[in-house]
């Protein structure tokens, strides 16, 4: 047996905690008296490994020809395993990205000169750089949120720059064209007014400079000046553009680089989200954050949702939203959140609603376990109220849940997070809804219709009732059977 064979058929270890690797490699050069030395350097994302083999994914399709390094980091020890490795097949995925399947040998020397310097001036020594300063990009906040298995992608988009104490960074008024996070050293930043230059605030290590212009790629709005020797890594807005086209998960970075200004940020006009000031976040969920904010001239508290990047960005899924944000804004009862406005800014959609006070159904079961038929009733007959309203306007919630039912202090009702609302006879292509409360038709991926909240609510009084749902959930899949197959 040949020893690609054994390696097809060695058993293979997939890399969900990690991914990230580096390939190193010397292409062969032009002229065979060339006594240049052309080392090239890439972060890959490796998909699986055996003994003997590994598959990668790449940026840059690798030489066949070439002997290759493979670096593999490994998380639990905060340190890289390395290989010796040949080309056994290559296959494009679509223009810029191509898996490759390597034969590997672990900790072979290095075929080619090992003594990879960081030299600044060279173009494939940025990556080297990266790798030397990685410990650095790994314990970064602001990067704790990327998945790894895309976090590579990121590193091959930074380049180093250097600069020394006095020296402009950035001008104001100047184009935007990247941002850059600060790794050592400190600068100022000062705004023109009145022909006079302020400082508004200091910068030092983890600090991002000039992060908005990824964002919205509007002029520079400040200068910012080096206090000492710094270096700090830049992150071309068009390169991250074409890597988050690529890894559609690297648009969380946009999400966290939004909520680190919204939330963090003391000046109010980086906090500003059209006429509304965000104060401090209320939570979190899988496609939005929810911020406490004030309206800039009444002083009106409200409730500002900031739509997550990786669902704004998607074209079908933001239109869809758009359309549907415009209905629900529409929708005026008094037992559904009422929308103020919709917002675009940042790359992305906020929803600005009434904020409210209380507490939601599934907190006061968590509390007291199951109510009295007397208050189930009162609190069914009002939700069915508001449903009833909204599929009058042909709108369906399709993710009615003891979550989504806020109680009011004077035991007013308010269904929240029409996020997931649908016209009635929708395709139900994403499963969408909440698994322990969906109805068939939304398991299937049938069309939704008035009867999809009816069954929900169903779901929802079953709880409220029992104490418990009508299912156990402890295994989703047996759950969903019984879903589809038993009366409840």
């Amino acid at each position: 047996m040949s020893r690609a064979e054994e390696n097809r058929k060695a058993e293979r270890f997939e890399d969900d905690e990690s991914g990230i690797g580096v390939a190193l490699w010397q292409p062969e050069l032009e002229g065979s008296n060339s006594s240049k030395i052309d080392q090239r350097c890439r972060f890959i994302g490796i998909h699986n490994h055996s003994e003997g083999g590994m598959m990668v994914e790449s940026p840059e399709e690798l030489d066949s020809n070439a002997p290759v390094i493979i670096k593999r980091y490994l998380p639990d020890e905060n340190q890289w395993e390395i290989y010796e490795g040949e080309i056994a097949w290559s296959r494009t995925v679509e223009d810029g990205v191509w898996q490759i399947g390597l034969q590997v040998r672990p900790e072979a020397d290095m075929p080619f000169e090992s003594d990879l310097t960081l030299n600044y001036q060279e173009p494939d020594s940025y990556h080297i750089g990266v790798i030397e300063n990685f410990d650095f990009f790994i314990n970064l906040p602001l990067l704790q949120y990327l998945p790894r298995k895309t976090f590579w992608a990121l590193l091959n988009c930074l380049v180093p720059v250097e600069i020394e104490s006095g020296s402009k960074l950035i001008n104001q008024g100047d184009e935007a064209k990247s941002l850059f996070i600060i790794e050592k050293g400190r600068g100022r930043v000062r705004v023109d007014k009145n022909g006079e230059e302020f400082t508004i605030a200091q910068l030092g290590p983890h600090d991002l400079v000039g992060e908005m212009a990824v964002l919205t790629g509007e002029p520079r709005n400040a200068h910012f000046t080096a206090m000492e020797d710094m270096l700090l890594w830049e992150l071309d807005k068009d390169k991250f553009e074409l890597a988050m086209a690529r890894y559609p998960d690297l648009r969380t970075f946009l999400t966290e680089l939004v909520s680190r200004r919204l939330e963090n940020s003391s000046t109010s006009a980086d906090r500003q989200v059209g006429k509304y000031i965000a104060k401090h976040k209320l939570g979190a969920g899988a496609w939005a954050i929810v911020y406490q904010g004030v309206h800039g001239s009444l002083n009106k508290t409200v409730a500002i949702k900031m739509l997550k990047h990786q669902m704004a960005m998607d074209e079908e899924f933001s239109s869809k939203f758009l359309r549907e944000a415009e209905i629900i804004a529409n929708i005026n009862h008094p037992n559904i959140v009422h929308v103020y406005d919709i917002e675009d800014l940042y790359a992305t959609h906020f929803i600005v609603m009434e904020y409210l006070e209380g507490e939601s159904l599934e907190q006061l079961l968590k509390r007291v376990g199951r109510l009295t038929p007397e208050l189930t009733v009162h609190y069914l007959l009002q939700i069915c109220s508001g449903l009833d309203h909204a599929h009058q306007l042909g709108i369906i919630h399709q993710d009615i849940k003891p979550d989504n039912i806020l109680i009011q202090k004077d035991d007013t009702i308010k269904i929240l997070d029409f996020g997931l609302a649908c016209p009635t006879g929708s395709e139900n292509f994403e499963m969408e809804g909440t698994i322990q409360y969906m109805s068939p038709e939304q398991i299937d991926s049938y069309p939704v219709d008035t009867r999809t909240d009816i069954y929900c609510m169903g779901i929802t009084a079953f709880e409220m009732i029992a104490g418990q749902r009508p299912y156990p959930d402890d295994d989703l899949q047996v759950m969903m059977d019984k879903r589809l197959e038993e009366d409840i």
